[in-house]
């Protein structure tokens, strides 16, 4: 590999330089305890991430995308409360 062939770099920092978990796991948190609700918040931040991304796999593949990442969370948060 050549230097002046790059034409691009990109880097996936959603977990190494962006700490997500955290700030769901603990916002589930806040919200179980003004509640009174205890669950394992670490577990339900990860469900919540995953399916998150799954919405995202192959969005807009057929057509224009029907919505967005932050959307994708939203919709995400519907499912899981049920």
């Amino acid at each position: 590999m050549s230097l002046p062939g790059i034409k691009a770099l990109s880097f996936d920092t959603g977990g190494t330089l962006l700490d997500w978990h955290t700030g769901f796991r603990e916002a589930f948190a806040q919200a179980g305890r003004r509640h009174g609700i205890d669950r394992d918040w670490g577990q339900i931040a990860n469900r919540f991430r995953r399916q998150s991304l799954d919405m995202m796999l192959d969005l807009g593949a057929d057509g224009p995308p029907e919505y967005n990442f932050d959307e994708a969370h939203a919709l995400s948060l519907k499912i899981l409360l049920r």
